[in-house]
């Protein structure tokens, strides 16, 4: 080939600004001086290093043939020369062309042009951005760029392509690609191949449809009966979701029986597949089927809850008469030993260094986190609190309304007056905003970044977006557990915090229950867990606390309440504290009539511990004096009114002074 057509080729072939690579040379000499053979649009080869051991690559976005260079130094990604598209230029420079391939040369990579603006940063490398109005590319310091280095064995797990580049970490560490063919999100771990969306079809439903509430916090919308591999099981599971719906259960209850029915399914496929209808199903292929299950290494509630969704739905579909089956597929025996349930509580260890980095977080996700760690409420509850939340009562005292989601219930629970005015400042953070807003917290408006946080109207904030910024704060800040590992924070972890704080602080189980919304003590029991530092406080100070009457007998202290009013769960004290114990007149029985705190010693209602120990002994000691003077005196009122006063207080200091063993 002449030098002249190599010339022409060279302006007339301008590779796309995508498949220019630029090599971190360490001598650039001769770099243009040596004819470049494989510009020839009649050899296959790379366009960057001349290597003809190349591979396939796919196809690109244009159905044209992609290529990719063996090189190892190289690793190139080209089309076909013949395939590529040319554009008439105006005659150059040959030097002038091709001076964009010189590492050292500051210059567009696109047209050449030597002016050019910073334009911020790539990746933390100095952007620039082409002033020719008719170019406008950004680009880098071509010293600065250099190839990119392929990790071995990792392939996009959609399109099964090697053309991607890496996009920061996931919110578990984990290293994120982004495929330049596909497009899509991947981690190299990831073994789900499913698009994120799904066409309505036959086998897959809206679930808005059937009348079901979806939340608008992350919830799955759509109920898909695709992974179901029997036509005729697929049918009766369609109308198990539809009496489900009819009967108004929940979305992720009914999503959660699909889930566990899909496994059945998959038994059905790989050790039955010659099962043809569901009367088919005797006692011996559940048995199986609690093997299965078994080796698949769930948690036994998981495994119950599989066995658990197979059986209703064979009764629900009895009751209804859609098949007949035996009633003895399933015993009671089948259920696995339901083990321990412990609250996931957030360690203190953690909770400290999340309020000493807290300030960092957007306005309205601290204050999000303030609600839930002072409320206990669901995430699903928090993020549809309503924007007119605070209520002041008679006394005074704030508090606050929503209607629970998980279990629909108006409710309405006492707050701190800090807790208040963190609500009076995300109210006024919206109303910059908008004029009115439905909920209390939004999500934020597309566009806003860092320290800035714009909402947007009328939108909840995904469970997803939450988690993202708790964890990306552990990420940033090192916020780790006890062996220096990374934390990661869940939302629901703050309610089970709330819960354990509650009982280890001595709030009764009853109470705690009615601020969690729990419908059975059962639930509330989960959190029932003493702490092991808790457990040794509690066992050092039992004889310090232990409360007695005038007879020196054990006794707690009786609250007479409404316990369905939790308002007096915010009320000091103090209008039952004495100088030398506790009253426990019940209030029915109106103002105590004993004058002066010397007439307690001699009340049925007065309870006392070793906390006033030394005041007991005070007391005694006046107490002997003015007996000593009355009997010096022969005073018989002072006499007969002090003795029972001093009887009993020796009765109550040997008590409190008895041996901690007995």
């Amino acid at each position: 080939m002449s030098d002249n057509n190599t010339e022409q080729l060279r302006d007339l072939t301008y590779p796309a600004l995508e498949e220019i690579v630029i090599p971190n040379f360490e001598s650039t000499e001769n770099i243009i001086s040596e004819e470049p053979i494989y510009f020839d649009p009649s050899i296959l080869c790379c366009p960057y290093c001349g290597n003809q051991d190349l591979k396939i690559g796919g196809l690109t976005s244009e159905n044209k043939n992609r290529y990719i260079s063996k090189n190892k130094n190289c690793g190139t990604q080209f089309t076909d020369p013949k395939q590529r598209v040319t554009y008439p230029v105006k005659k150059r420079n040959a030097k002038k062309d091709l001076k964009y391939f010189d590492p050292n040369t500051l210059c567009c990579p696109k047209c050449g042009g030597e002016q050019f603006k910073k334009a911020g940063f790539n990746r933390g490398k100095r952007q620039y951005k082409c002033k020719n109005e008719k170019c406008k590319t950004r680009f880098l310091d071509p010293v600065l760029r250099t190839l990119s280095i392929k990790v071995e064995g990792v392939l996009c797990r959609f399109c099964n392509s090697d053309n991607y580049y890496k996009s920061g970490l996931t919110y578990l560490g984990k290293q994120k690609y982004i495929c330049k063919d596909c497009k899509r999100i991947f981690t190299p771990e990831a073994t789900r191949n499913k698009p994120k969306t799904l066409p309505i079809s036959d086998d897959v439903w809206n679930v808005a449809d059937l009348g079901v509430k979806v939340l608008g916090t992350g919830s799955r919308k759509k109920f898909n009966f695709t992974n179901i591999h029997q036509p005729w099981f697929k049918e009766l599971v369609k109308k198990f979701v539809k009496f489900a719906a009819f009967r108004g259960r929940a979305n992720e209850t009914i999503q959660g029986y699909i889930t566990n029915l899909n496994t059945f399914s998959d038994f059905l496929d790989k050790h039955y597949p010659e099962i043809t209808s569901i009367s088919e199903i005797d006692r011996e292929l559940i048995i199986d089927y609690g093997s299965y299950v078994n080796k698949l290494n769930y948690t036994n509630t998981t495994a119950n809850n599989k066995m658990g969704s197979l059986q209703t739905f064979i009764q629900i579909g009895n009751v209804n008469k859609w098949f007949a089956t035996n009633s003895y597929l399933f015993l009671e025996e089948d259920r696995l030993r339901q083990t321990e349930i412990k609250p996931r509580y957030i360690p203190e260890y953690v909770l400290k260094q999340l309020d000493k980095h807290k300030y960092k977080l957007p306005t309205p996700v601290k204050t999000m986190i303030s609600v839930m760690r002072e409320t206990g409420v669901r995430y699903s509850t928090l993020a549809t609190i309503p924007f007119d939340c605070l209520e002041l009562d008679s006394s005074n005292k704030w508090w606050i309304k929503f209607c629970r989601v998980k279990i629909p219930k108006e409710t309405r629970l006492p707050i701190t007056e800090q807790l208040a005015q963190e609500i009076k400042e995300q109210q006024n953070f919206l109303k910059q905003h908008f004029k009115k807003n439905k909920y209390l917290f939004t999500a934020r408006k597309k566009g806003s970044y860092g320290d800035i946080f714009i909402p947007q109207h009328n939108k909840l904030m995904l469970l997803g977006s939450f988690f993202l910024y708790l964890n990306k704060l552990s990420r940033e800040c090192k916020i780790t557990d006890e062996n220096g590992e990374i934390y990661i924070i869940t939302s629901h972890q703050f309610r089970h915090t709330f819960g354990t704080e509650a009982i280890n602080n001595g709030v009764p189980q009853h109470i705690v229950q009615e601020l969690l919304g729990h419908e059975s003590p059962q639930m509330t029991s989960v959190y029932a867990h003493i702490h092991d530092e808790t457990l040794r406080k509690e066992l050092d100070k039992f004889h310090k606390n232990r409360t007695i009457d005038i007879t020196g007998q054990i006794v707690e202290l009786e609250f007479y309440c409404n316990s369905q009013d939790l308002q007096w769960f915010t009320k000091e004290i103090s209008a039952i504290a004495l100088p030398s114990g506790y009253c426990g007149r019940p209030k029915m029985l109106g103002d105590c009539d004993i004058a002066g705190d010397v007439g307690c010693y001699i009340c049925p209602h007065f309870r006392t511990s070793k906390t006033f120990l030394d005041i007991h002994k005070d007391q005694l000691k006046r107490i002997n004096k003015v007996l000593d003077k009355a009997h010096r005196y022969n005073w018989q009122l002072p006499i007969k009114k002090n003795e029972p006063i001093k009887t009993n207080l020796e009765l109550i200091i040997s008590v409190l002074e008895a041996n901690n063993n007995e």
